[in-house]
């Protein structure tokens, strides 16, 4: 969707850009129930936008981080080797990531991500009774086989990684499943539960019932902690990972990349949003990577931010959640009451645990 009245002459400050994510593609082979994505401009991104959101990094003094997502990235291959070979002949360091589905990794593409270190998010949905369901192909058949052989393909090159569940009405009881299948793929070091955004097909999706998210929250843990006994073997959650950074000193609100000006989310067609979650959305729309921030739309954006930092600041459980996401607020909403009661649930978890080890 291109961005109406975006100011083009005032040009971002690169050094602040932390985290940059790249839609290679809108396109997808997959056709997710859920999908936040669904509305975005259906191309490829030309080389000439990737080249120009990529220039904008080679100043920060640290080390960012590129995720090359889409749509689905690996349908835009070429288009990533090229962002990665540029990055090597400019000899600028980052962390490369890679959001997937993994049904079209093979082992040329598993050589190429082996050599450049690139970490792998996968999305996945548990096996096929609920994956089937929310994440079919484009004519509705399964895409679970193909999901998990290219996990195993990864696997085989010894390659570890993270997997992102959607927790909706489909997979709300069956979170446990999730845990078996990760403790069986081997390779899975991390798994984070999301719940929908109220975005694209995330719209038309069914709220859940905050008994049944507690019950399946609880079901999925209790089977974490039977696999890490038998096995021997820890698996990261990520929303507890997340708990136990802020308790050691990591700050609230230190994840929302938006709020603190340093990431930037790049569209197909260039244009420029604060954060992936905003995609899309014209009125969150910064401007486009061949002119720069819009300034005022930047302050605008901000303002949207305000009530939700407001809020989360004054609640006795901040110093654990370290804030909610602004992008997950239904219409009429200031914060997503579902996801207070998703981190509460981790962060009551969390308490108990640490009170057994005193």
């Amino acid at each position: 969707m291109a961005c109406i009245n975006c100011n083009m002459n005032n040009k971002i400050h690169s050094q602040s850009v932390q985290l940059l994510i790249l839609a290679l593609t809108g396109q997808c082979n997959l056709n997710c129930s859920y999908c936040y994505a669904s509305n975005q401009i259906q191309q490829s991104m030309p080389w000439s936008i990737a080249e120009q959101a990529l220039q904008y990094i080679t100043e920060y003094s640290g080390t960012p981080t590129i995720q090359f997502t889409g749509g689905e990235p690996l349908l835009a291959w070429d288009l990533l080797v090229k962002c990665v070979e540029w990055l090597e002949y400019h000899k600028f360091k980052a962390k490369l990531q890679i959001q997937t589905n993994a049904t079209l990794l093979d082992e040329q593409k598993i050589d190429f991500i082996k050599k450049y270190q690139i970490g792998i998010g996968v999305s996945l949905d548990g096996f096929a009774d609920s994956n089937a369901i929310n994440r079919p192909y484009k004519d509705f058949s399964d895409s679970t086989t193909d999901t998990i052989k290219g996990i195993q393909l990864l696997s085989s090159a010894g390659i570890e990684i993270g997997i992102t569940t959607v927790v909706n009405t489909i997979t709300v009881e069956r979170l446990d499943k999730v845990i078996d299948l990760a403790f069986y793929l081997g390779n899975v070091r991390q798994v984070g539960f999301n719940l929908v955004r109220p975005q694209g097909r995330g719209k038309e999706e069914l709220l859940i019932n905050e008994e049944l998210l507690e019950a399946g929250i609880h079901k999925m843990l209790s089977r974490l902690e039977y696999w890490q006994n038998i096995t021997n073997r820890s698996l990261i959650i990520s929303q507890l990972d997340k708990i136990s950074k802020l308790q050691k000193g990591y700050t609230p609100f230190s994840h929302c990349y938006a709020l603190h000006k340093s990431g930037m989310y790049v569209s197909p067609d260039g244009m420029m949003y604060a954060c992936a979650s905003l995609a899309g959305r014209e009125e969150y729309c910064l401007g486009h990577v061949s002119g720069g921030v819009d300034r005022k739309r930047e302050t605008i954006l901000l303002t949207h931010l305000e009530p939700v930092v407001d809020i989360c600041t004054n609640c006795n459980f901040i110093n654990y959640c370290g804030g909610a996401c602004y992008s997950r607020v239904q219409l009429g909403q200031t914060i997503n009451p579902l996801e207070c009661t998703m981190k509460k649930i981790f962060i009551k978890y969390y308490q108990n645990k640490q009170m057994m080890r005193v």
